[in-house]
């Protein structure tokens, strides 16, 4: 980094492969080959690397490749403030494309941001990762946001860290492009694709699912407690999880009308802190039914 700015550093493995998708078919693309042929001559192996090396970083300006990111990181100064360095290094596929931050304190963080050769050589594909992509950076430099990695220990115990951690992202993804559509940075339909995604973690809460996608698309301001809440069951303060499979209920139904009172002590077997006002959801109920018939 030099006077404020943060100047990204590519893995020249990145560059080689991005210039290799912008060139083909261009019309420069047989002076480049011609020029990078020359290159195989040289006898050092060593040499001959930089030399390839160079080339391409030339050839990788010479096509603007790099300006998407420098414009991105230009329009975020709060990066440039906060991070050390910033790495640009290959995804293994789009699904991989990310940004994220190494730390290791004392010193500051690194911005490490991992894209794809093909989206590198489409500027406009580019931009649009990048846009996300650094708005999740910036949530978690921001001490209002209060970012942390973990997730609470009791979500850990109970086996769930993988489902809480993918119902973060659907949040957090909402959150970001929420912001980011009503800034006019987004195509028309980011919306849908992120309630589409928000039905599939949510659809357990029924006719409230769309306002609770609101709540998130077109939200000002979140904190990562907030959506950590909700992603963990917690919506509006009520938790929505059985207490006995821990799955997602649409509502809980209280045991006493609900169930026989063989069903009731078999549950009580089974998990002895449980009470009947304590409620259960309706795949419990439909189990402990049907074993209590079938034992009585």
């Amino acid at each position: 980094m030099s006077g404020g700015r943060l100047e990204p550093e590519y893995d020249p493995r990145l560059v080689e492969a991005a210039l290799l998708v912008a060139v083909m078919g261009h019309r420069a693309e047989r002076e480049f080959r011609a020029e990078r042929d020359r290159l195989y001559e040289m006898a050092e192996p060593e040499a001959r690397e930089r030399a390839f090396v160079a080339l391409h970083a030339r050839w990788f300006e010479r096509f603007a490749l790099g300006g998407p990111v420098r414009e991105a990181l230009a329009a975020r100064p709060e990066l440039a403030a906060a991070c050390a360095r910033c790495l640009v290094a290959p995804a293994r596929g789009a699904r991989d494309e990310a940004a994220d931050l190494l730390v290791a304190p004392p010193a500051r963080p690194v911005l490490v941001v991992r894209v794809t050769a093909g989206t590198v050589a489409a500027p406009d594909r580019l931009r649009g990762v990048l846009r996300h992509e650094l708005t999740h950076v910036s949530d978690m430099l921001d001490p209002r946001f209060g970012y942390s990695p973990d997730v609470p220990a009791g979500v850990t115990a109970a086996g769930r860290e993988r489902l809480v951690r993918e119902n973060y992202r659907v949040l957090w993804d909402a959150y970001v492009d929420g912001r980011l559509a009503r800034a006019g940075l987004v195509p028309a339909g980011v919306r849908d694709r992120r309630l589409a995604e928000f039905t599939r973690a949510f659809g357990h809460l029924g006719a409230a699912t769309a306002a609770s996608f609101e709540r998130f698309f077109g939200a000002p301001a979140l904190t990562h407690g907030e959506i950590l809440d909700f992603a963990a069951g917690d919506v509006d303060g009520r938790a929505r999880r059985c207490p006995l499979c821990d799955l997602p209920a649409r509502a809980l139904a209280p045991a006493l009308d609900a169930l026989p009172p063989a069903a009731r002590a078999a549950i009580v077997g089974d998990f002895p802190a449980w009470r009947p006002a304590d409620g259960l959801c309706g795949r419990c109920a439909e189990l402990y039914a049907s074993r209590a018939a079938t034992c009585s």
